[in-house]
């Protein structure tokens, strides 16, 4: 006979399409990325005590191989180690999966120990929620001066949602100089104002927020930049992210013309 869990089968579909679509983002370079970036996987299960709860952690990412510039992998490297919370130990390639499981249970018994937000109280007990985490990193070539790092995450502590946040980063392939809002716009405060503008205009049932603060990240889309915001960055939790997509002709004359997002922009 077999039992099937309704609401962790609704989880691991929603987790599944989300992962699927995020990386459907990626533009693919296979011959590129072979040659430059190494793939790693670590995922580990066990039951914390004295709690007796099922903890689950699962990882995929990417580094740069030996074959890249070793300014830009140096760049690149951090930035991934920052996504994976490992910028604060000792981390090489040869050793990552001893490290990582000495960081995860550092995390653990730091963290579950001593966070009463993990806790729930049912029938007069304090009770430990299963808690799951999923995070991927991945590299890829937008073209020859632009590496894309795609950053997914996801938290479930149990209950009907699992809680999933979308990082974008962009490097010069050249120098490793990392393009974000601050240095690929000349007139950042118009463009942040165009953006609160099209929020405004954006369907009522989003539960929007009355305006922005928080500076917007942003994922490059053939003649589209779409800028994007994380579940509860400018919106409530049920309205989940929020994208603002802009086409190159909108934005383009308060755009920085020497950065390589221009240039992508500007192929004619």
């Amino acid at each position: 006979v077999l039992f099937f869990n309704f609401e962790d089968m609704k989880k691991s579909i929603f987790i599944i399409l989300a992962f699927t679509i995020f990386c459907l983002t990626s533009c693919n370079n296979s011959s590129q990325e072979k040659e430059y970036f190494e793939k790693f996987e670590y995922n580990n299960s066990f039951i914390y005590n004295p709690t007796d709860n099922f903890i689950y952690f699962d990882y995929v990412f990417f580094l740069p191989s030996k074959e890249m510039n070793p300014t830009v992998a140096k760049v690149i490297k951090n930035s991934v180690f920052e996504d994976l919370n490992f910028e604060n130990i000792d981390f090489t390639v040869d050793n990552y999966k001893d490290v990582i499981d000495q960081y995860i249970k550092i995390y653990v018994d730091t963290t579950f120990k001593t966070d009463d937000i993990y806790l729930f109280e049912f029938e007069g007990e304090d009770i430990f929620l299963n808690y799951e985490c999923y995070k991927r990193d991945s590299l890829y070539f937008l073209n020859e001066d632009i590496i894309g790092k795609n950053y997914w995450t996801a938290d479930y502590f149990g209950g009907e949602h699992v809680m999933i946040d979308y990082y974008y980063t962009y490097f010069d392939a050249n120098t490793g100089i990392v393009y974000d809002y601050n240095n690929v716009f000349s007139d950042k405060e118009k463009v942040l104002d165009m953006i609160n503008k099209r929020l405004n205009k954006m369907d009522e049932d989003e539960f929007l927020f009355d305006s922005i603060d928080i500076i917007p990240q942003f994922e490059l889309k053939p003649d589209t930049m779409v800028f994007f915001f994380n579940t509860g960055e400018v919106a409530s939790y049920v309205s989940g992210a929020i994208d603002v997509p802009f086409a190159f002709e909108e934005i383009k004359e308060y755009m920085n013309n020497s950065t390589p997002i221009y240039k992508y922009f500007n192929k004619k």
